[in-house]
């Protein structure tokens, strides 16, 4: 019996029990215009028949993870995994778990990978932390906070902390840690909306935050996402803990082997007493940068934790339910194609970037790359988010129609053909998106040049715009669409990371940033955004993490974060 998660709307878990598998016949929507009629065609997908609800434990806040802790300002249930390790099991248990890439830093304010992110909040703490997308935060270091108006909050630590070499943690070190974030500038999309010098530490445990306005996802990224240190700790590394984190966290660092391994261990100093945060005694995070390679890594038990799952290996896995579990997340992780706006590329005109929007069918892409576990995209927006509604989901979103794409390039002026750079990095599902994307333009005369780096190239060519006319990516927020807009397209206060300029866009995109914005003003700046496309959305991606039989309960949290205690192990694990 193979065991799929999935995660549902409100942050409740769901099994998915897999007790038989055959075909149906599955209604599909496909974007395609026929004769100015939407065609629909039927896709035979497998698909699980039983569904029964699976409830998870309550964590508390306070020094005893044992009792509940309170938010003053929410009241939803916490869903953190339950652990195994109060069974009769004397082991040393090692889990391993796989990255595609090596962390780079750890230090705890730098720019970080998607590697360093996932194990970060082992080693480093939040104030809170967001386990389900729409639910309440969870205390962590801080037991509540208290709303005192629109911009002022109080927020109350928990008392006896201490980080990993014995330096207490206190109100002052939360002041530390918000200002020397935002000294470094990876955090300015927040930052900037905080009023830093207002903030003080009013006693030992007691913290106030200043807001500037009421920009969207600032309190809670602030709360749940920033790192938090000890000054003693972190002032006294003069490599910003680049390669010796010290931490609150339940787990710190015995050994780092860059490009191959990361040993995380018990924190013997950790603060919390009770609950699951410490169920095993190591975590290794092994590095597989070949996607093939780590499937075959965890059928032969190098990793227990699969956290990229290729689609090619899934049907294997999901096959052997007598040695793996498999884990399927809704997620609010977007594929997009991101256009060059600026003059160095032709597709600053829209013209040209409608033309290629209309050639391109993204549920080719859901089909193809994605094998279904994934949903067409309407708009800049997940189903996961605050601003989506029905409305979305029904949208004539640029339905393939080549005899207008060939139109809009005529009028544009490249009616014998245009040629452009479309940028990737070297991961699989990118190359096949490349690869759809190339043929399909092929059919309007637009010749594409697939243009491959490896991920820290890559990553550092998305900023430059002579570089590239269209690169493709995934872009996610943890709690609204508007901070899409604001990390992506926002040239007044955030970032406008596609150079386009279009005055009245980026007004509206300033109004719905701030939090203040009507329905009808967010209506409006989402009728712009699908007309001037500087962005397409391909498809709203699923998220598939595999471990092997006797590590149950794996539930990875908002951002892609794997906290401490965010899985079980059974007595049958490894024997």
């Amino acid at each position: 019996m193979t065991i799929i998660h999935s995660l549902c709307g409100g942050g409740k878990l769901f099994s998915l029990i897999w007790e038989e598998v055959r075909e149906k016949d599955f209604p599909y929507s496909i974007k395609h215009l026929e004769g100015g009629k939407k065609m629909k065609k039927k896709l035979t997908l497998l698909v699980a028949l039983i569904m029964a609800v699976s409830t998870l434990s309550a964590c508390g806040g306070n020094a005893d993870v044992t009792s509940a802790a309170t938010t003053e300002s929410s009241g939803g249930e916490s869903t953190v995994a339950t652990t195994g390790s109060g069974t009769e099991d004397s082991r040393d248990v090692v889990v391993t778990v796989q990255l595609k890439a090596d962390v780079g830093t750890f230090d705890p304010f730098g720019q970080a990978s998607e590697a360093a992110r996932r194990l970060r909040f082992m080693v480093f703490q939040t104030l809170f932390r967001f386990n389900d997308y729409g639910a309440d935060p969870e205390p962590l270091l801080a037991k509540s906070y208290v709303q005192e108006d629109e911009l002022v909050y109080i927020i109350t630590l928990n008392e006896n902390i201490c980080d990993s070499a014995g330096n207490p943690f206190t109100a002052n070190d939360v002041i530390y840690s918000i200002k020397t974030q935002n000294e470094t500038g990876y955090q300015a999309n927040t930052l900037d909306h905080v009023d830093l010098e207002a903030c003080e530490a009013v006693d030992d445990t007691t913290v106030k935050v200043v807001l500037k306005d009421q920009a969207v996802e600032v309190w809670e990224a602030l709360i749940g996402r920033i790192p938090m240190v000890t000054e003693a700790a972190y002032s006294s590394d003069a490599d910003n803990m680049t390669n010796n984190p010290v931490g609150t966290g339940a787990y710190m660092l015995e050994s780092w082997t860059g490009g191959s391994e990361v040993v995380l261990v018990k924190n013997d100093q950790y603060w919390r007493t009770g609950g699951n945060d410490q169920n095993v005694d190591k975590i290794v995070f092994k590095v597989i940068s070949e996607s093939a390679q780590r499937g075959i890594e965890m059928e032969t038990g190098v990793v227990d934790i699969l956290y990229d799952c290729a689609i090619d290996d899934l049907q294997r896995f999901l096959a052997d339910p007598d040695n793996y579990n498999v884990y399927i997340e809704e997620s609010p992780n977007m594929s997009l194609l991101f256009f060059n706006c600026s003059e160095d590329s032709v597709c600053t005109d829209v013209r040209v970037r409608q033309a290629i929007a209309y050639a391109v069918d993204s549920n080719a892409v859901v089909a193809a790359v994605y094998r279904g576990y994934a949903a067409v995209a309407n708009t800049l927006c997940s189903p996961l988010y605050s601003e989506w509604t029905d409305s979305m989901k029904d949208n004539d979103f640029y339905i393939v129609n080549i005899e207008k794409a060939k139109a809009l390039l005529e009028e544009a002026g490249y009616g014998d053909g245009l040629e452009l750079r479309f940028m990737v990095d070297e991961s699989a599902n990118s190359q096949a998106v490349a690869q759809i994307v190339q043929a399909a333009v092929s059919q309007i005369g637009v010749t594409i040049t697939i243009e491959s780096y490896e991920t820290a190239v890559y990553s550092t060519n998305i900023y430059d715009p002579t570089v590239f006319d269209i690169y493709f990516g995934t872009l996610r927020a943890d709690v609204s669409a508007m901070a899409l807009f604001n990390n992506r397209l926002n040239a007044i206060s955030g970032s406008n990371r596609v150079w386009y300029n279009n005055a009245e866009f980026q007004a509206l995109v300033e109004e719905c940033v701030t939090g203040t914005a009507s329905k009808e003003k967010i209506d409006e700046l989402y009728a712009m955004f699908n007309e001037e496309i500087p962005i397409y959305p391909l498809a709203s991606l699923q998220e598939i993490y595999v471990t092997t039989k006797g590590i149950e309960d794996f539930h990875v949290a908002v951002g892609s974060y794997l906290f401490p205690g965010s899985f079980a192990y059974t007595a049958d694990f490894k024997k």
